[in-house]
């Protein structure tokens, strides 16, 4: 489910050109996420772009985090981080208050507030991890012989709710083929 930040990056800015200085909140546990986040100062850098980050151990640290990245930062993004991922409904609220736009590279953080992600749809990574192991199981493939693969199709998905609320207009030419996700019911 990796997701090389540069294509989404350069989408976001295609929404919001202004946007020099992002920030992130990551677990400084997480192997996945010190990865990602390393690939992703990497594609801000060449875009001559500056990255703000702050390390969490856990959930309870995300307000203090958040504290301390808001003043000066033009937009946050985030990774595929379990303990940010689960935090994302206090992370949107306070984002919405401060009117900071937000990137993140999967479909959960968008239904609990971040504005925008361009990321794996994990149905489709079942599917696709279903085939292989028909390869595997029915036509006798061995898993050895089997390439290693990329998630495919990213999509885009926009929260309706925190596009409206900083005013991002939904009819633009870059959010054409973007899937826009309302508020679900009991939510």
């Amino acid at each position: 489910d990796y997701v090389n930040p540069a294509k989404v990056l350069d989408d976001f800015l295609e929404i919001y050109p202004e946007t020099k200085t992002f920030a992130t909140i990551y677990n400084t546990n997480e192997q996945n996420s010190l990865v990602q986040i390393k690939a992703l100062e990497e594609a801000l850098k060449e875009r001559g772009l500056d990255l703000k980050k702050q390390g969490v151990s856990s959930i309870n640290d995300i307000p203090q985090a958040l504290a301390s990245l808001k003043s000066g930062t033009d937009a946050m993004v985030f990774v595929t981080d379990n303990v940010v991922v689960n935090a994302m409904p206090v992370i949107a609220k306070t984002l919405k208050d401060e009117k900071i736009p937000s990137l993140a590279f999967d479909e959960g953080s968008v239904e609990n507030g971040a504005l925008i992600a361009e990321g794996v749809n994990y149905r489709k990574i079942g599917q696709r991890a279903g085939e292989m192991a028909i390869d595997i199981l029915k036509e006798n493939k061995d898993i050895k012989d089997l390439p290693f693969e990329d998630a495919k199709d990213l999509e885009m998905l926009v929260n309706k709710e925190t596009a409206e609320i900083l005013n991002l207009d939904l009819g633009k030419d870059s959010l054409k083929d973007a899937k826009i996700m309302e508020k679900k019911e009991g939510k």
